[in-house]
């Protein structure tokens, strides 16, 4: 059996090459009972469920039925661009959603998955901004709101958020390294992918 792990792809309407290096690596991986892990922002944005009816997700719905009439078991794990992913769109891809961080045991190793951008805890605004987009609260405020209102929403947050990184030195963006230690040790794990 093989594992391949992938992330950070920011699958959108408006990037086809990018979907189509998807498509390629799907079609590249597609063998009997292997694994594919994603660890989170398969997508540049995602709205809710209910944002399926664009091309995209037309797109990727044959891709992930490849992966499904092979055996290809996927696991998806929420990212910061993509955790109001949820079952609907799991159901629709064959999709099996992950814990926030999942254990892996794998040829005796126990291995940590997880998107990471917890890790990142320099980054004291945006360790803000994830507790209030991740609460159930304002996840169901942002959700019951038209799809069109999200949208806008979305992208004034890409604007504010870029507008934001260029003040930030990559440092502070990335995770750290006390954190990631941390954690290896309290959870006792041999790997960490992220």
């Amino acid at each position: 059996m093989h594992l391949y792990f992938i992330s950070d792809l920011h699958l959108s309407n408006d990037d086809q090459d990018n979907l189509a290096s998807f498509a390629v690596f799907i079609n590249s991986i597609i063998e009997n009972h292997s694994r594919l892990y994603i660890l989170g922002d398969l997508f540049d944005v995602w709205i809710g469920d209910d944002d399926t009816s664009t091309p995209l997700i037309e797109n990727l719905i044959p891709l992930f039925k490849k992966l499904k009439d092979k055996n290809v078991t996927t696991f998806f794990c929420h990212g910061n661009r993509d955790f109001l992913l949820g079952e609907t769109f799991a159901s629709l891809m064959s999709v099996n959603l992950l814990e926030e961080k999942t254990i892996l045991y794998f040829q005796d190793k126990k291995i940590l998955l997880m998107h990471g951008d917890q890790l990142c805890t320099d980054d004291h605004d945006y360790q803000q901004f994830r507790s209030m987009v991740r609460s159930t609260e304002w996840q169901q405020k942002f959700l019951s709101k038209p799809l069109a209102k999200r949208r806008e929403m979305a992208v004034n947050m890409r604007i504010e958020s870029t507008k934001n990184n260029k003040n930030k030195s990559l440092d502070i963006m990335d995770v750290n390294k006390d954190s990631v230690s941390s954690l290896m040790q309290d959870e006792s794990i041999d790997i960490l992918i992220h």
